[in-house]
């Protein structure tokens, strides 16, 4: 028999809906809190029916529809809206569709015709599937540690779907693929997506695309798109790179085709360490444009995290190992690490001031010379972030021991910057100074003295803050040392809403290269650093950055990315 409770005084209302709910539930279904305008429950059987601005809590899930069945003796839920839609929002995240069925017992159930946001991703598939992560991994579609570590928390896996960053009605861009796979704060896994470009399809997507978390420090840098590039030796290249794997056992690779010469590739084995590091195995095939060869260079190793100490260490064979010793001219040189050992202390930061200490330890081969070093090294930065002019200054010193009788190594590099404003110009002065005492008995650590002069100057077409706009910087490096014009850098970035298109040119004047690359990206995302177009970037232009990778720290657990890239980066500048 059904006893039907028309809403008058809510309270009331409440009570005794509660109170007919609770009869012959099981206990895990005891929190659960039914609301509507009319409510309805069979005295037998404990069915509920709910109508009309129907709410249903419990714990972290709620459920709002125009009717909702509640089954209380198994759990389930059935939610439907005529004419509107049902929304189902479950640890902050919401879910809207026509039609839901929900086991609130293990906290799974299907929604039809669903469509949402996740993670700064906007989704819309023909249903999605709701579990906890501890289901998903014994379903195979996530790994058994996010059991462990995260199996209460929920994940979805949509189908038939249609996912984009773009925030807009008509997106400029969109992936539609069979399956779609959320992980909270992990990630969102496009399976295999079409890539379609203003409604139209360019292409099919060869790899599973990950999307990190927006929101948080570790973003996802591989572009769905193609890359372009040129290089004066191997040609004109098109290229792709993504990730088959993800999670724990993180596997990607990438291929780049050229026109004069073999392709080249890579591929990425990394295994995470309970979020504190890495195991990883890399594995490059890149041509040597002096040795006319194309061969497969491995290396090995780990990078972990303890607090704000960053350490790592590093197996490398033929290693293709590239440095700008002297402005505008780029030296390759082959060495193999066996190991080579870093620790990079936390950065300690009095007001502006920063400064941090690292070490160093390796044994290297380089051609017939063998050779272990010994390296301590400090660091110093200090920047103002404020004002019409923001000078900026730093300072580093590389102190090396070589084994035997290789003597010593000792390398001082300081840079002094200013960023100023001309009318609607950003403009950006740089001067630095290389000072080295002794040698290295390796040619690929032997440095000399140097002095440079970096301007730059950018400027806007349109509104900095819009979703449309051009980005236009040029760079002149000035080698002082020898009186010449060494490097030039052009790079033009064209905003379109969510994506941002690429477009950068090297000229290594006095090394006689040329290279450009034209890289397509998520706005939100960083700039991919282009293979074979990387060039030095003052210290001094990247405070902001290492400033605000402390200030998040100091926010949340974890240490920010390492600005210098390790040793190898900063030690001889």
């Amino acid at each position: 028999m059904f006893v039907r409770i028309v809403r008058g005084s809510l309270g009331a209302f409440l009570l005794a809906a509660l109170f007919l709910l609770c009869q012959s539930m099981p206990s895990w279904a005891y929190e659960a809190r039914l609301t509507a305008e009319s409510l309805e429950v069979d005295e037998h059987s404990g069915l509920a029916v709910a109508q009309g601005n129907a709410v249903l809590t419990h714990g972290q899930v709620r459920l709002l529809a125009d009717r909702i069945e509640y089954h209380p003796d198994r759990g389930l839920v059935e939610a439907s809206s005529s004419g509107g839609e049902v929304t189902l929002i479950s640890q902050g995240r919401r879910l809207q569709g026509r039609h839901l069925r929900y086991n609130l017992e293990s906290r799974s159930g299907v929604l039809t015709g669903a469509h949402g946001e996740s993670e700064g991703v906007f989704v819309r598939g023909s249903d999605v599937e709701v579990m906890t992560v501890a289901e998903a991994a014994s379903r195979g579609l996530t790994s058994k540690r996010l059991k462990r570590a995260q199996g209460d928390e929920q994940a979805a896996l949509w189908r038939d779907v249609s996912a984009t960053t773009c925030d807009q009605e008509r997106p400029h861009y969109v992936l539609k693929a069979r399956e779609l796979l959320v992980i909270p704060g992990r990630g969102t896994v496009v399976r295999r997506p079409k890539v379609y470009l203003g409604g139209a399809l360019l292409f099919s997507y060869p790899f599973d695309y990950v999307l990190r978390d927006r929101s948080g420090r570790s973003r996802q840098e591989d572009s769905f798109m193609p890359s372009i590039k040129y290089d004066s030796d191997k040609g004109v290249g098109i290229g792709v790179s993504g990730p088959l794997l993800y999670e724990d056992l993180r596997l990607s690779l990438g291929v780049i085709g050229w026109t004069r010469v073999d392709p080249e590739g890579w591929v990425d084995l990394r295994w995470d360490l309970w979020n504190r590091g890495y195991l990883f195995g890399l594995l490059n095939r890149v041509y040597d444009s002096d040795s006319k060869e194309m061969l497969w260079r491995p290396s090995w190793g780990a990078r972990w995290t303890m607090g704000q100490v960053e350490g790592s260490v590093t197996w490398s064979q033929r290693e293709s190992y590239k440095v700008e010793k002297s402005l505008g001219s780029t030296t390759t040189y082959f060495r193999y690490r066996e190991p080579e050992v870093s620790l990079a202390g936390p950065w300690m930061r009095m007001g502006d001031l920063m400064g941090r200490l690292s070490a160093m330890y390796g044994r290297y081969e380089e051609g017939r010379t063998s050779s272990e070093r010994a390296s301590l090294g400090s660091e110093l930065l200090w920047a103002q972030r404020e004002g019409a002019l923001r000078p900026r200054i730093y300072l580093s010193h590389w102190h090396h021991d070589y084994s035997g009788d290789g003597g010593y190594q000792a390398v001082t590099y300081g840079e002094a910057g200013l960023d100023w404003r001309l009318g609607s110009l950003d403009m950006s002065t740089v001067y630095g100074r290389r000072w080295v005492f002794g040698g290295s008995p390796m040619e690929w650590d032997r440095y000399s003295e140097a002095e440079s002069l970096y301007q730059t100057v950018g400027f806007y077409l349109g509104d900095p803050a819009g979703d449309y706009n051009w980005r236009v910087s040029v760079r002149w490096g000035y080698d002082l040392k020898a009186s010449s014009l060494a490097q030039m850098l052009y790079l033009v970035s064209y905003k379109h809403h969510c994506l941002t298109w690429d477009l950068m040119v090297k000229d290594n004047r006095s090394g006689g290269d040329l290279w450009f690359g034209v890289n397509v990206r998520l706005s939100d995302a960083p700039r991919s650093g282009f293979q074979d177009g990387t060039y030095y970037e003052p210290v001094v232009d990247q405070a902001d950055q290492i400033y605000g990778g402390l200030e998040t720290q100091s926010a949340s657990e974890g240490t920010p990315e390492d600005p210098f890239g390790g040793g190898d980066s900063s030690e001889g500048k």
